[in-house]
């Protein structure tokens, strides 16, 4: 569906009744008549504009109001979304109510994806966001105020490897099943990604206030999107055929989780006028963001960044950490139902969120020791670090080349 993948070139179905496609490959774009690939076009499927040459991206930019960190993070999701069959970033766009979101995620998903009904709500039943996934590229969900951690859950799954089985209809032993990876886009007025598995694949784009004399009405600034949409998108295809030029020849020292997708994305620096090095500094300050925001919706979490704001260290026994944390939390969160009551569960959250809290500070290990071998916790603050082998080198009291998965069993 929309897109294919075939002898090293990509084929974008454009929609239109005389099934023409575009073709893109290192050398450039061009549109096809006969491509060598078929494509289904469910019913909501719209066509796509014929993209026009000489178009430039700073035509969006004209549309989306972002800083130029949040305009890296979202173009290069834009560009990656064009490649099939990967694992994909989820590109969150945050902002006050009134800024855009909106219209803002609706624009980018008609520059890939136009669709009837293309924003649709975040289902809290994997087999309705299973149906609406077969047929949509891009998955936009809209104003979402929650994510419960099955959602949160089918997000993840989406954005790798989606699969999903259930009975078929009217049969007794018939099975249907469906299995795809999407891109997906989230807008929301708050930082609503709490869990650390999905914070991961986050990309964290804010909108700017829309001022009053920036504001239009609703259909003059959809007669100028339509109108600008043919030079965009042929700009987004020369970009991505310069980006497909320059990947074979890009091979960074290391690369985070997501690793495809910041590959490409370091590919398309050159494309895009960035400085070399620009995007993985703006990734790595997206995904300290995003941790940031897991570790202090963890209260858990946000008692352990309070406790140690004063101190350097600390050791102990988990259940000597709990009660150490009683004093850094408040009564009604420490008597939630989310705070852990046992230290077999405690340590369950506080080896969940070691990853985010080596990248706010704070080194977590733990050893045995003494004739007993006692499971002690140590925990050091730690000045700068950008993985656990860097916190190693911020020893404070004890070393920290022992760090290993917290037992809970």
């Amino acid at each position: 569906m929309r897109i294919a993948e075939h002898d090293r070139k990509i084929y974008l179905d454009l929609g239109t009744p005389d099934w023409k496609a575009v073709e893109i490959d290192a050398t450039g774009w061009r549109i096809v008549l006969e491509p060598p690939v078929r494509c289904w076009r469910p019913e909501s499927l719209l066509p796509l504009p014929y993209p026009v040459e000489g178009g430039k991206l700073d035509q969006l930019k004209e549309f989306i109001n972002v800083d130029r960190s949040s305009w890296i993070l979202l173009v290069t999701f834009l560009l990656f979304a064009f490649m099939p069959k990967q694992t994909y970033p989820v590109l969150v766009i945050s902002a006050h109510r009134g800024s855009g979101k909106t219209a803002a995620a609706e624009i980018l998903k008609g520059l890939i994806d136009p669709g009837k009904a293309p924003l649709i709500k975040l289902q809290g039943d994997t087999h309705k966001l299973a149906i609406a996934a077969a047929r949509r590229l891009l998955m936009v969900y809209d104003n979402v105020g929650h994510i419960s951690a099955d959602q949160s859950d089918d997000i993840c799954r989406m954005a790798t490897n989606f699969g999903y089985s259930t009975r078929t209809l009217h049969t007794t032993d018939e099975e249907t099943t469906f299995e795809f990876a999407r891109p997906q886009i989230i807008t929301a007025i708050d930082a609503l990604v709490t869990r650390d598995d999905l914070a991961d694949r986050v990309l964290m784009a804010q909108l700017g206030e829309i001022t009053e004399d920036m504001r239009l009405p609703q259909s003059e600034l959809n007669d100028k999107v339509e109108a600008a949409r043919p030079r965009i998108l042929g700009a987004l295809l020369t970009t991505l055929s310069q980006t497909l030029a320059e990947l074979p020849h890009t091979n960074p020292d290391k690369l985070p989780r997501m690793a495809d997708y910041a590959k490409f994305a370091i590919a398309s620096e050159k494309a895009l006028g960035l400085k070399h090095g620009e995007f993985m500094a703006t990734f790595d300050e997206s995904r300290e963001q995003s941790r940031q925001i897991v570790v202090e919706s963890s209260p858990v979490g946000e008692s352990i960044v309070s406790m140690m704001r004063d101190r350097l260290n600390w050791k102990g026994t988990a259940t000597e950490l709990m009660k150490e944390l009683e004093r850094h939390t408040d009564e009604a969160t420490y008597r939630s139902r989310f705070y852990p009551k046992t230290p077999n569960l405690f340590k369950r959250q506080l080896n969940r969120l070691k990853p985010d809290l080596v990248s706010l500070g704070v080194l977590v290990a733990e050893i045995r020791e003494g004739h007993d071998r006692t499971r002690i916790l140590y925990l050091e603050k730690v000045i700068k670090t950008s993985s656990l082998s860097s916190a190693s080198s911020a020893k404070v009291d004890k070393p920290s080349d022992i760090i290993t998965e917290i037992e809970t069993d």
